[in-house]
């Protein structure tokens, strides 16, 4: 359990460092995981929630979503409201970086997607085209 809150204050460190405007008392909340038994996508392996955030461990990383804000609900609409995953016809429920914050990507409309659960947890941190890769390699696309 250690390790897992180690990982959590090194993703929300990380979103700070990289110049994401976060609230300050996020940093103060105590975080609480749980371990993904069917609640949400598989892939991601261990979830904790609050006010305004989602934060889902996967093999690949750490997603860090928060929720509420214009440029949110902007970026869910686009596409139809769907995945921008080719073939995926699930609603966009999470906004991702194209190009990962861990690989200097920018939080710019242009570098945001909207994407369903599942394939947002198993793209992790890697950038759409190295998921898009990934996926053709794997026979999932």
């Amino acid at each position: 359990m250690a390790l897992l809150y180690l990982a959590a204050q090194a993703a929300i460190a990380n979103a700070a460092s990289t110049g994401i405007k976060t609230n300050a008392t996020y940093g103060k909340l105590p975080l609480s995981f749980e371990a993904n038994q069917g609640q949400i996508d598989p892939n991601a392996k261990f979830l904790a929630r609050g006010a305004g955030y989602s934060l889902f461990l996967t093999d690949t990383g750490a997603v860090l979503a928060f929720s509420g804000t214009a440029q949110r609900k902007k970026v869910l609409q686009e596409n139809g409201g769907k995945c921008t995953v080719g073939g995926c016809n699930k609603p966009a429920e999470h906004v991702d970086h194209a190009i990962p914050r861990s690989q200097n990507g920018d939080t710019t409309d242009a570098n945001l997607q909207g994407m369903c659960a599942h394939h947002n947890c198993q793209k992790g941190a890697r950038s759409s085209a190295e998921y898009e890769k990934w996926l053709k390699e794997n026979g999932q696309k």
